[in-house]
């Protein structure tokens, strides 16, 4: 990369720079940073907004509406070719005017019934790219990966065709064909490429074993989209010098774990956890309540406290269910946690990779003052899709009428958390570590004496749901700013939206405690915690901007 006068970002209204800051990724995201960037229309940001628009079709490359967005704004010209390309596909994509059974359908996840209705709908309009796109996205959903190789082979239209080695290369990424999907990519006119392209195709080669031309793809995606702020920090984390990539604790560290009638998933996380000890010797003991199971849990329990012995595993048995915010203050209170100048937390139903330690020891190191340190998380099934990652704040403005500005009032909502990782397939856009709003509970550290500070988690939240998040929302409170290690991916057995989706078991639990953490804070509150982390992640970005154009940079 080149030096240059200032960072790209740095002359932007504050709003839009907010937003970009958080991430460069996600279709949804980034046409939501075109339309603020329209709203500054003195002649210099629409340009900017067209770019964007532009990036967001690109994570999309089938949608109508993005299509015509990107090709109507003012800017530079286009090419031609994207210009024909951006155009078909507006054409040839025509929502239909009533979608409430499909709404539905998928509001439930019926899988089943909605790829059948999916198909029918294409098979009577097999020129509207609506249908394909939807059906399309269906099959990466369930990752039916040979069924999506088919329908872009079968269905794709003519008038479109140009996108076919661009969806092929990602579909043989999701299989782990990584020279294939290089090979499509090579293939793929080069009219546009965005941060949904080069994250896939420096993933491809990373799988490769070519980490230089990794790094090249993402050296060339920062240059040319200078707003994607994904390229540059897993730039820094790939090549710069000071970069941390593993790190011992500087002092003892007490695992603990709770647990309810989930043996199965508790056999996979403990082996996982004994497997790793060898490269985890920061971890002193290892605690787990048993919250009253009455599964097979027990005699998991004690076969893996006969493998690792007594003094490493230590079991804690209830007669019932507290719930996790108890179960976790009851674990912090034991001697081995007490002891420990770390405290883990982890879920009983995680898949441990052998560095989860070192990474989560490399962001203490990289942040030592900082509140609780986590990782990235992905459906274990289903490991291209990200559960959980770097999660930011937004403060919701009040209600007209502001009648819900204080802790007192109904529970309006009074903030959103970013969902930019729900946006994409896991192709290493969070692969950096920085700091962030919140972090998962499914695995998250503690500097015993923040943790102290910090004071217990919230037993309003029980059962569970939403006790990690305020407790993360209490650390910014206070001062203490959470740092989100992406280069750490969890592997979590529960799938995404099993449980806490419409009509799930954990729905109207998790409903009613989002209506608790709502009302727990005021919107001052908020706004000052949201402040403070954009701040921590802002000053962040800039130190590791600064650092890869102070040196050369030869990936």
């Amino acid at each position: 990369m080149t030096p240059a006068a200032a960072p790209p970002l740095a002359g932007l209204p504050r709003e839009l720079r907010t937003l970009l800051v958080q991430g460069g990724v996600g279709k949804q995201h980034l046409a939501r940073c075109a339309r603020a960037a329209l709203e500054h229309g003195d002649g210099v940001w629409p340009g900017l907004a067209r770019r964007l628009f532009l990036a967001a079709w690109e994570c999309d490359p089938l949608d109508g509406a993005l299509a015509r967005a990107a090709s109507c704004l003012p800017g530079e010209a286009l090419p031609p070719a994207l210009g024909a390309l951006l155009e078909a596909v507006a054409l040839g994509c025509s929502p239909p005017a009533d979608l409430k059974y499909f709404s539905r359908l998928a509001e439930r996840r019926d899988h089943d019934k909605l790829r059948h209705y999916l198909g029918q709908q294409r098979a009577k309009q097999p020129d509207n790219l609506f249908w394909l796109n939807h059906e399309l996205t269906h099959l990466l959903a369930i990752a039916d990966f040979d069924g999506a190789c088919r329908l872009v082979a079968e269905a794709l239209p003519a008038s479109v065709s140009a996108l076919a080695p661009r969806l092929l290369g990602d579909l043989a990424l999701c299989q782990g064909d990584a020279a294939l999907a290089i090979e499509h990519y090579r293939n793929f006119p080069t009219v546009f490429s965005g941060p949904g392209t080069a994250f896939a195709r420096a993933r491809a080669h990373a799988l490769s074993g070519q980490a230089g031309r990794a790094a090249g793809v993402l050296a060339e995606l920062a240059a040319n989209h200078p707003w994607c702020v994904n390229a540059t920090l897993a730039l820094y984390d790939l090549v710069c010098p000071g970069a941390l990539k593993s790190a011992a604790l500087p002092g003892p560290a007490a695992v603990l774990l709770y647990t309810f009638n989930k043996a199965a998933e508790l056999e996979v996380t403990l082996a996982s956890l004994e497997r790793s000890l060898q490269d985890a010797p920061g971890v002193s003991r290892i605690v787990v309540l048993d919250n009253g199971s009455t599964d097979d849990t027990p005699l998991v329990l004690s076969a893996a406290a006969g493998r690792l012995g007594a003094d490493a595993l230590r079991v804690v048995r209830l007669p019932v269910n507290v719930g996790a915010p108890a179960a976790r203050n009851w674990l912090r209170r034991e001697p081995e946690a007490a002891s420990a100048e770390f405290i883990v937390y982890m879920d009983d139903d995680v898949d441990l990779p052998a560095n989860w330690l070192t990474r989560l020891a490399a962001a203490q190191a990289a942040y030592p003052g900082a509140g609780v340190y986590g990782c990235k998380v992905v459906d274990q099934a289903r490991p291209l899709l990200i559960q959980s990652a770097d999660l930011h704040l937004e403060a919701l403005p009040p209600a007209p009428d502001g009648q819900d500005d204080s802790r007192t009032a109904p529970a309006a909502r009074r903030f959103e958390m970013s969902t930019l990782h729900h946006q994409v397939l896991d192709f290493g856009q969070f692969d950096y570590l920085r700091p962030c709003a919140s972090v998962t509970g499914c695995l998250h550290m503690f500097a015993a004496a923040e943790l102290e500070a910090c004071g217990d988690f919230d037993l309003r939240f029980s059962p569970s749901q939403f006790d990690d998040l305020d407790h993360d929302l209490r650390l910014l409170a206070g001062g203490k700013v959470p740092v989100f290690q992406g280069c750490l991916s969890l592997p979590h057995l529960k799938r995404t939206g099993t449980v806490s989706g419409v009509g799930g078991a954990g729905y109207g639990t998790g409903f009613a405690n989002q209506y608790k953490l709502h009302g727990k804070y005021s919107r001052e509150e908020i706004r000052r915690m949201a402040e403070l982390a954009d701040r921590a992640v802002w000053d962040d970005y800039l130190a590791k901007w600064t650092a890869l154009h102070d040196q050369p940079i030869r990936p």
